[in-house]
């Protein structure tokens, strides 16, 4: 497409474009979480209303106080997507990803992400064993 470069894609912010946490910088520090999702059988079926899902996600997400901060397309492997979101607590990220899984177009996991930061704090507070 004129104007674009390879590896762009139409619609889509580069990868040097700011992240939606780098624009919510004034919004309280969220625990984050990473998910990892793949299509089911009704997903590939209607995979060109992708798109379109994840928009309603995101506003469903907004609502409920989560910032989707990065979303990807994954090649090989046994998931297809993949999400790094940031969410109050656990109970509010597991209302939404089972209001989103609802619809049948995915299914997956989820997983708390500790910051190097919080890694730092949990090893350096880590009991000894004898």
């Amino acid at each position: 497409m004129p104007g674009m470069q390879r590896g762009e894609v139409q619609g889509q912010p580069s990868a040097d474009a700011p992240t939606n946490a780098e624009r919510h910088r004034d919004i309280p520090v969220l625990p984050t979480y990473v998910t990892l999702r793949r299509f089911t059988d009704q997903g590939r079926r209607n995979i060109k209303e992708s798109p379109s899902r994840l928009g309603q996600a995101k506003e469903l997400a907004e609502q409920m106080g989560i910032i989707i901060d990065r979303f990807f397309l994954l090649m090989g492997g046994p998931y297809e997507l993949l999400a790094i979101i940031r969410a109050p607590d656990d109970r509010t990220l597991e209302e939404f990803l089972l209001a989103v899984g609802m619809a049948g177009d995915d299914e997956g996991a989820a997983m708390r992400a500790f910051t190097e930061d919080e890694f730092s704090v949990i090893i350096s507070d880590l009991a000894v064993f004898p």
